[in-house]
């Protein structure tokens, strides 16, 4: 059908490709596979995404011409979230339905690093600082700081439940909206990060803090 991952081209706005493989088949799956998943570029040009599937989900690496590179299948559905891109070429994805696998770090060739057990679901992009540390916030409002061979930096509450994707400005601020006393509220919160990872291709959601989907 016509439910998936589709690329357009820029100047004529006509379909270059389609990429549906196993998306479960039904509508009631697309909207949830790619409700606001949104795509990566790593520094190769290659497009990686995060999927619900007939069973489970998945994070998905295309190739500029929209074949599949490789397909790790996760425990739970993702039906939000996606997958910053370091400078080495690690990826970072959240788990989405399944807090064992609540933050998962891929090689570039899509066999597993680590994973890291949250406390709740992590429905969000992570974000990668410039120390090349970690930042997820979980569906509990939980904030975690990650190092990158998978430990525990920090952790902190910011509120009561969060669908909000973390951001980080050049100053190493980090911002999400959570749910605190039944109000949603913006948040600040500081790992003493000296900014994002500038020299990532694709450091959180949206590729930079304005999230325009542009590599830096």
């Amino acid at each position: 059908g016509n439910v998936g991952i589709y690329a357009v081209d820029g100047q004529s706005g006509t379909q270059k490709w389609l990429y549906n493989t196993d998306f479960g088949g039904a509508a009631d799956a697309f909207t949830g596979a790619l409700r606001s998943a949104t795509p990566s570029v790593g520094a190769d040009g290659t497009l990686y995404m995060v999927i619900d599937k007939g069973a489970g989900g998945a994070v998905v690496a295309l190739s500029p011409a929209g074949t599949a590179k490789w397909v790790f299948d996760t425990k739970g559905a993702i039906p939000d979230g996606g997958v910053a891109v370091a400078a080495d070429g690690t990826l970072y994805a959240n788990g989405g339905m399944d807090a064992s696998q609540g933050v998962i770090a891929l090689n570039a060739d899509g066999t597993l690093k680590w994973e890291f057990q949250t406390v709740g679901n992590v429905q969000t992009c992570p974000v990668i600082d410039d120390r090349g540390y970690i930042h997820a916030v979980d569906a509990m409002a939980n904030y975690y700081v990650i190092r990158p061979d998978g430990t525990l930096f920090g952790q902190t509450k910011l509120g009561s439940s969060c669908t909000s994707a973390p951001v980080m400005d050049a100053a190493g601020m980090l911002y999400t909206v959570v749910n605190r006393d039944g109000v949603n509220a913006v948040v600040c919160a500081s790992s003493k990060a000296g900014g994002f990872a500038t020299s990532a291709p694709w450091p959180m959601r949206g590729g930079n803090p304005c999230r325009t989907g542009l590599q830096h």
